[in-house]
Order: structure tokens, then sequence, then C-alpha cells
């Protein structure tokens, strides 16, 4: 069976301090938006609101789905094609999504 290996760019929400885990800039504050925080977009939690639910639709219709980013760390790109990588290369083959979403001023 093949296998879709989910990434969801840039961080999410640190449960413990409640501060956005990325780099500056991939965030836009809104101002009259209702986004994740109030007024503010996070690119790295829509992407993760957006692949989690994708995540959850391949799991009930039976195909193999696996996630290869951190709930809420920015782990590199690096990290999230190497494990997407070892298990296309030792367990199943298939296809890398990587979700962005862009927040500006």
């Amino acid at each position: 069976m093949k296998t879709i290996f989910l990434d969801a760019g840039h961080g999410g929400i640190d449960p413990k301090s409640g501060l956005y885990t990325t780099a500056p800039g991939k965030m836009w504050k809104h101002p009259k938006g209702k986004f994740h925080n109030g007024s503010t977009f996070y690119e790295g939690v829509a992407n993760r609101e957006f692949c989690n639910k994708i995540f959850d639709k391949c799991v009930k219709e039976g195909i193999n789905v696996v996630k290869v980013y951190h709930d809420w760390k920015d782990n590199s790109l690096d990290s999230r094609t190497d494990i997407a990588n070892n298990y296309h290369n030792n367990i199943s083959q298939g296809i890398y999504l990587s979700m962005h979403s862009n927040a500006v001023n």
C-alpha cells in the first residue's frame, strides 16, 4: 500500500508557554479578523489544522498516512523529509504533501 506523508510547514503553539514556535514573519495581525490568537494568523497553526483534517479523513477512508511534523514544534525541513525518506525507503513508498500558507502585511 502506498503512503501519504503529510508535512505541515512551520511551527505551532507551545502548549506550555503559549508562544508561537516558528521564525518571525510567519504570522500576520489582521485588524478585523478572528484567527488563532484574537486577530493574529499563524501560518504553522493553519497548516496543522488543515493537515490534521486530511490525516483524519485518510484514516477514516483506510488510506495509509504518516505525519512527518510535530504537533507544535517547528522541525526543520531536513528533519521532516528525513522522516518521510526513511519511511519511504524502508517501509512503504508514497507521496509527500507539504502544506504551507502565507501571512503577509
